[in-house]
């Protein structure tokens, strides 16, 4: 089974009100007179060490958050209590992170910020990022700065918190024995799909499909289905994740096969198998090896978790509005 790489950072939307402070550190630069004369208008909600969080920020903040009411709760709204003082509580967090950072002089820098960047557009056709981001309510920039947030937790991680984490062979061993069998691979399989709305229709597709058309262009034509553009492609999946009046044709069936026309609340479905893989029992050393950076990862997150509540605990911090409270 492979691992899939992953590291959790805080909070599900960067805190944008620290990130000056993370590219201050990058730069060596401070901000100008005039910049400090327009922050000091704004409303404190909030002191962290002598470091203000302030109300229009905080409203960002709630407003990418991927709750579907976010873009309506406004700070002051006595019906979003709760939300507020949750995202306040993460923005102390992240700042009180940055903050140690720069005490430990753990910076991130513009290139490596440029190139993390560069590396998640070259992911996306053109367009394609601009959209994602404005589905969250996310600027370029602000993506920017999420970014930099990251890679700097990643640093914190790399050089404070992971010389803290020990994984010793014992603990290994005695998961693999536990829980070997979860490390084994699934039947998966790969499906082409094709979705109408009206039976007979379906009926006259099945028939030519039967007949030698070509299933790929045939769902690009006529499914309605979110694949149709890539020929009808669900990739590989394993049985459970599909819906199981699915699953109950597609494990039936062999490789080259066309299925019926199965009926769901959704529509009239085709279905062709044009792969199998698995099932597959892992290797032993994989599945070890697995496991050892799985735990790993699992020590190093409460570990992160400890040593920000030890920042939490020492830190100097004032809730300037009741509301809050």
């Amino acid at each position: 089974m492979k691992r899939e790489k992953k590291f959790k950072i805080l909070g599900i939307a960067l805190l944008l009100i620290t990130i000056p402070a993370i590219l201050m550190s990058c730069s060596g630069g401070d901000k100008n007179e005039a910049d400090r004369e327009v922050t000091e208008e704004k409303k404190v909600v909030a002191i962290v060490n002598g470091e203000n969080i302030y109300v229009d920020d905080l409203e960002i903040y709630i407003s990418q958050q991927k709750s579907p009411v976010a873009p309506y709760i406004k700070y002051g709204q006595n019906n979003s209590r709760m939300i507020i003082r949750e995202a306040l509580e993460r923005m102390i967090e992240e700042k009180l992170v940055i903050q140690e950072a720069a005490r430990l002089n753990v910076i991130v820098t513009n290139a490596e910020i440029e190139e993390a960047v560069n590396e998640n557009i070259a992911k996306y056709e053109s367009g394609d990022l601009r959209a994602a981001l404005r589905s969250v309510n996310l600027t370029l920039e602000q993506f920017r700065n999420r970014i930099a947030y990251d890679l700097l937790v990643r640093k914190v991680s790399s050089t404070i918190i992971e010389k803290m984490v020990q994984v010793s062979e014992k603990d290994v061993l005695a998961y693999y024995k536990k829980n070997s069998g979860e490390f084994d691979e699934p039947l998966k399989v790969r499906v082409l799909h094709i979705l109408v709305n009206e039976e007979e229709k379906a009926k006259k597709i099945l028939l030519h499909l039967k007949k030698g058309g070509d299933f790929e262009v045939i769902a690009k034509k006529e499914s309605t289905a979110p694949e149709k553009d890539s020929g009808g492609d669900l990739g590989f999946f394993e049985e459970g994740i599909m819906p199981e009046a699915f699953d109950k044709v597609i494990f039936s069936m062999k490789v080259g096969d066309i299925s019926h026309v199965v009926k769901t609340d959704y529509g009239y479905h085709i279905f062709k198998l044009i792969d199998k893989k698995g099932p597959k029992k892992t290797d032993k050393a994989e599945a070890l090896s697995t496991i050892r950076m799985n735990l790993f990862d699992q020590k190093r997150d409460k570990a992160f978790n400890i040593w920000k509540q030890e920042l939490l605990n020492k830190a100097e911090i004032k809730i300037v509005d009741t509301f809050i409270h």
